[in-house]
């Protein structure tokens, strides 16, 4: 009885199949666990923004309110986790701002205007090797009366598609990647919405 055997072509056409397989699956892969890194940073650091806060007001009670915005960042630095200084990549921020890299190589830059009563604060998620806004770079606020984390792109522009423009420093997709938990408007944002059309698949 002869027994059947694969040629050597066939075995290169399989081979070659399963190679042009992975070549498409493997990246697309890699950007989603990416991603999900990415929005697993977001919430963490969210979270630990409002631990900081948060012990910040039981050390300084209602003083804390009333600093002045350099004291009151150094207040929120003194809960979390972080270096002594870093430099924030790519942006240009124009003001005086106060810039630190936490534990997990995120930097985070922090400014407070004198008559605001809104804590601004931008994270770069792959540390110095961040370079795109809504990719790796995004923008928070803290709302120093009430402790509210606001991620930008919440308020009056939830629901429109401006709620996930990129433009200058706004980084509105910061909502977006925190309240839904991807990054798919930097693929598909026009054909996104809040309700039913979440992802671009």
């Amino acid at each position: 009885m002869i027994k059947k055997a694969f040629t050597l072509a066939e075995v290169l056409i399989v081979i070659a199949l399963i190679g042009t397989v992975a070549a498409l699956t493997v990246p697309n892969l890699s950007d989603s666990y990416k991603d999900e890194n990415t929005v697993v940073k977001l919430r963490k650091f969210q979270n630990e923004l409002k631990t900081s806060y948060q012990q910040a007001i039981l050390k300084y009670g209602d003083s804390f309110e009333n600093q002045a915005g350099s004291q009151k960042i150094a207040s929120l630095y003194e809960f979390l986790e972080t270096s002594e200084s870093a430099s924030f990549p790519v942006l240009n921020l124009n003001r005086s701002w106060y810039t630190r890299e936490l534990k997990d190589a995120s930097i985070i830059s922090m400014y407070q205007t004198i008559t605001d009563n809104v804590v601004d604060i931008y994270i770069a998620t792959n540390g110095k090797n961040s370079s795109t806004v809504g990719k790796d770079i995004f923008r928070f606020g803290l709302n120093v009366a009430t402790g509210e984390i606001i991620p930008k792109g919440r308020g009056n522009d939830r629901g429109t598609n401006n709620a996930l423009s990129l433009g200058g420093d706004n980084i509105n997709g910061t909502n977006w990647a925190v309240s839904i938990g991807n990054l798919d408007y930097l693929k598909c944002a026009s054909s996104l919405n809040w309700e039913t059309k979440t992802t671009c698949d």
